[in-house]
């Protein structure tokens, strides 16, 4: 259901978001400070980056490396 709110922010957004699963490889330090590797998957994609489930809490505005999974068996770094 599409709400006024619901639309007016769809319509500020930059990009489309697109639901696609994609595997990623993701490091980073959660909030504990603690290093992580996981290996996981995207909920949503758009230009200006993604959703993916993750176990770990990372604070807001951390930093981290997200490596897209290629049907090759390879990663892209990102």
């Amino acid at each position: 259901m599409v709400t006024p709110d619901t639309a007016h922010y769809a319509s500020r957004r930059r990009s489309t978001r697109v639901s696609e699963a994609v595997f990623l490889k993701v490091t980073g330090s959660d909030g504990d400070g603690q290093s992580f590797l996981e290996q996981t998957g995207t909920i949503e994609l758009s230009f200006q980056g993604c959703r993916y489930f993750s176990r770990h809490a990372v604070p807001k505005d951390s930093w981290l490396m997200l490596e897209i999974h290629e049907e090759r068996g390879s990663f892209i770094s990102w």
